[in-house]
Formats: C-alpha cells, structure tokens, sequence
C-alpha cells in the first residue's frame, strides 16, 4: 500500500477500507532505508486485506532489510493492528533500531512482531505500553502455534502494556494424559540444540499424535530429534534434561520437512534414553527461528555455536511461555517481576532458561558473570561501623538442616529446570548452612575434602584439609580451650632432626609437661625419655634417668636404664 524509500518520512493517521475482493495488499506500510521513519496512527477498517495463506503470510508493518541496502530505523505509535486471524503484525528485518508504543497488536497469524539481526545490523526493538494479544488464530502453515514477540539477535526491551502473548499448539485432544514435546535440531557441525519448547497434547496414551513444527530459518539443521514428557500436574513442570528417556522420534529434514513445516507421528511407544546437551557441552547449536510458539521467543540471528549470537530479553514481567536459545549460563532473560509462578502456566512445556531478576541477581549476558559487590563499610569508617551484622543476612532457616549458600552446583540443570530455582541439595554440592533452626550450628560440606588456606592462594598443600578419612594439618597445632587447660601442640611431621619434637603438651606457662620426638621417644616433664616396645639394643648417649625397653630382648637385655649418659641392661 505504501513503500518508503525517502528519510525522515512521518504518516499519520492511516486507514483500510473494507475489500470485498479480499487479500489485495502483501504488506500495508513497507519501509526500505528511511532512517528516522515514524509512522503515527495506523487503523484497518477490515482484517482481511493482507493476504493468508500457506504460501504466504503479509504483515502490516514491514522493513525487509538487509542491513546497509534497507536499514530503516523507525518509531511506530498510536496504530491499531487487529488483524482478525489475517496477517502478522509488525516484522522488522532492516537490523536498524525499532520503537513501538501506545499501540494495540493483536488477532495476527503467526507473529505479533519480529525481528532482529537475520539480516545483518545491530537491531535492538522496544516497546513501551503495548497491548498484545494472540487470538485463537490458525496458523496458515500448519499447526505450530504463534508467537507474541520474536527477536533474532539482539535485544528485546519490555515496559508497561499487555503481553507479549503467543499459542502453544495442541496436537491433540482424546485423552487426561498430558503429553509435553519438545525438538531438539542437529547441525551436521554445532551439533544438537537445547531442547525447544513445541507444543503439547491430550493424550489417551495409546492412539498416534502428530507432532508439527517449523523448520529452522536458515537450512542449517539436517536431523530433529523429538522429546517428549509426560507432566502428571502434582509437580513443577521442568525441560528435559541430563539423561532420561525422552526421544520419542529421530528424523531428517529432507524426509520430515517442506520449506515451512516439519511433520512427525508419535506412536505414544516408551520414550528411549536421550542425552540433553547441557552447560559442559563442548558445542551448542543454536539455529534460527522463524516462526515458533511462545510468548516470546529469543532466537539467534544465525546458525552458530556461540551463544553471544543470541538473542536477550528486558521485561517488566515474566511471560508465561519463553523459548529462550542462549546457553544456560547465561541470562537470557532479565525481569523486574520473577515471580515464577507467572511463568509456564497452562499445559505446554517450558524450556530450559536462565532469569535474571533485577532485584536479587547481579548476572549480566557476557563471557562471564558480572559479580555482586556489597561494599561492607567505608575504609574511613572512624571506627563507628564496628560490630555490626553482614550486608548479606538471612534472618531465619526454618528446619535445618538447609543450605544458605551453595558454592559449586552438581546438578545445575536440575537447578535451572526448578521454576524457583531451589531443588532438593545434592550430596556432590559444594555448600554452607545451618543445621537447626535456632542457628546454633554451621556447617560446611563438600563432595571430597574441604581445605583451608592462610596467607597463600590455594595450591596443593592446604595448611588444613578434612576429607571423609583423614583431618590433616601442614602446620603446628595448639588446642588451648582456655587458659586453665594445658596445650597440645602438634607440630610437623618433617622436623630437621631425630630429636626434634612432633608432638608436645604444655601447661599454660608454655613449659613442657609431656613429648613426642621424631625418633618416637616419650618425655613425661624434664629431659629423660621413656621409650616401649622398641626393637634392637638402644645407642648413642641418653639422659640420665631414661627408661628403654625392647620388644625383642631376653633376660638382661629387655630392660635399660640410664645412668651417667650411658644405657646398662637390667
């Protein structure tokens, strides 16, 4: 209807008529390399102008890019988009920034809106009190659902309004059984994807479902793998993954796809063991997506390994169903509202994704985590912030015993699949807690050994190390409970000399009341030594008044005392 190939274009107040010719227009408004494009008012008289079909879909507000051919930067506000099941709404390929406010998208086909990096640029997209809404419109490709929002690379930013919204398709409807299915796709070099949230079913548990999806955006996937779970409502719903029995289906593109569908029959047979790829992959496949279900869907703008290449969202609240690519380490997702329990509602499956909430976390998307700082007190404090509780403070534990901090995760996928974040501990985790409720003891735990370094970055020689065998010291030892209580020291093992003392107990003046030296000699106070049990006849010189006694000797020779530094058998 209108191309725009100027700069710094402004149309205001734009309307359809009604058509009885029906599916006249591809597009309503087309903006090629405007770079300060504002369209201000927008309102179709009839939802059937833009033409539907499985071969093709128009939208209502398109920039077909690519970057640096069409790289239209636009503002779209006041327009009203409700397409009635006819078209999508706003699909903005330039890879240019897009803005979109006070505006009502809803009714459309596939997509509210898309967009991002699939065709070059730096594209971020914005939208600001937007009311959305997907309708129960059919999908003219095929039953694979729609989506609210699909961003392909590049940042998604979210404030005030309704939605985003998107349909999770139902494949079925004969049965109680929920089932929940999920693909992962395969790159013949970046190998499998995470599993990607596809739709669900009401099963009878015995009769076929035909699972649909679309194939992913650029060719790059030679094989999907079909997941499925059954979620029996009493639980959380969680993706899968680690190991488990999952796949229900293996197939090629070539044999299960056209250009816009990818068709599956699943025999409702036991699911076969399936290993999902998970934070200690090597590589991660993360494709395009065109056209998924979801609420919001955060895609990458092209086929690669590297997470960087994904897309990320800002919102106010969390969505209910998020199909998020990038890897598990990182935030995909930031919020200011994380409640979970506004997440993954209704019957369809959730993926695997990783929230950042405003208000709690200090994670940030980059090539590693952005740390938390919590400065404690001023450094010229004048002595006025002596004594007080920790910034970090958790007030109560309830029933102990119950981990406060855990310091390294054993099972993180089982961590980041739990809506709240807080599954059952592992043994193998690395953590610090509280075992009773009134706080009165604290605890360490680890899977093989728990060190203790002063004054050194760890290595391999701890000056004190625990393990499920052995409490191990590399320095001397003083137990001195209180002043009244003698001491005892022990000191290292590898002391210069025969003998030099590993082992002492002291009064509380510091003298020695009892010893132990290298040569395994026994002093009870003074200097003279007791040694029992040993094998051969003593030698060498000895304090006068030390007892030695063999455990090989005979009649006169079991029994030596010292006198006037010299051993005499008795």
């Amino acid at each position: 209807m209108i191309y725009d190939q100027a700069n710094k274009s402004t149309f205001r107040n734009i309307g359809t008529v009604f058509s009885s010719t029906k599916a006249t227009f591809g597009h309503y408004v087309t903006i090629c390399d405007d770079q300060a494009f504002t369209l201000d008012g927008l309102q179709q008289f009839d939802g059937n102008n833009l033409r539907t079909d499985a071969a093709f879909v128009g939208s209502a507000i398109y920039a077909p890019g690519p970057f640096n051919i069409c790289s239209a930067n636009g503002w779209i506000t006041h327009v009203d988009l409700t397409l009635d099941c006819h078209g999508n709404g706003v699909d903005w390929n330039s890879g240019n920034n897009l803005r979109i406010s006070d505006s009502v998208i809803q009714g459309w086909s596939q997509f509210g809106l898309r967009g991002g990096l699939k065709r070059g640029g730096y594209a971020n997209i914005e939208w600001q009190n937007v009311y959305e809404e997907s309708g129960r419109c059919p999908n003219p490709v095929g039953n694979i659902g729609s989506a609210g929002v699909i961003q392909q690379g590049g940042v998604f930013k979210q404030s005030g309004g309704i939605g985003p919204q998107g349909r999770m398709p139902q494949f079925s409807n004969n049965g109680p059984i929920i089932y929940e299915y999920w693909i992962v796709m395969h790159h013949p070099s970046y190998g499998d994807s995470l599993p990607l949230p596809a739709g669900y079913a009401r099963s009878d548990g015995k009769s076929a479902v035909t699972v649909k999806w679309a194939p992913d955006g650029r060719g790059g996937a030679d094989q999907y793998k079909i997941l499925r779970k059954t979620w029996e409502r009493t639980d959380d719903k969680t993706p899968p993954y680690g190991s488990g029995k999952f796949l229900v289906g293996q197939v090629s593109a070539k044999s299960a796809c056209t250009a816009t569908l990818c068709t599956f029959a699943d025999q409702s047979e036991s699911p076969a063991a399936f290993a999902v790829v998970g934070i200690s992959s090597p590589s991660i496949y993360y494709p395009v997506l065109d056209l998924w279900p979801g609420d919001l869907v955060l895609s990458s703008g092209n086929d690669t390994n590297n997470e960087i290449s994904t897309a990320t969202g800002h919102l106010d609240k969390l969505p209910q169903f998020v199909v998020a690519e990038v890897h598990p380490k990182m935030a995909s997702v930031f919020v200011q509202d994380c409640n979970p329990a506004l997440g993954g509602g209704g019957d369809g499956p959730v993926g695997i994704i990783r929230f950042s909430c405003q208000s709690i976390q200090g994670s940030q998307n980059t090539h590693f985590y952005g740390g938390l700082v919590l400065p404690n007190s001023m450094i010229y404090d004048g002595g006025h912030d002596r004594g007080l509780k920790g910034r970090l403070n958790f007030l109560t534990m309830g029933t102990g015993p119950l981990d406060a901090i855990t310091w390294f995760d054993s099972n993180p996928e089982k961590t980041l699949t739990n809506p709240w974040a807080r599954p059952d501990a592992d043994p193998a985790d690395a953590a610090t807690g509280i075992y009773d409720a009134l706080g009165t003891i604290l605890y360490d735990r680890a899977r093989t050994e728990i060190r203790s370094y002063i004054g050194k970055a760890p290595d391999q020689t701890p000056q004190e190390s625990l393990t499920t065998v052995m409490k191990k010291f590399s320095v001397p030892v003083r137990v001195q409970p209180d002043s009244d209580v003698p001491a005892i020291i022990v000191k290292q093992a590898n002391a210069p000399s025969p003998t030099a003392d590993i082992f002492q107990v002291q009064d509380k003046e510091g003298d020695v009341k009892v010893s132990v030296n290298k040569s395994g000699h026994l002093k009870l106070g003074g200097t003279a030594t007791i040694t029992l049990g040993a094998a051969g006849t003593p030698t060498g010189s000895c304090v006068t008044g030390s007892f030695y006694t063999r455990s090989d000797g005979g009649p006169g020779s079991t029994l030596y005392v010292c006198e006037n530094g010299n051993w005499v058998s008795k």
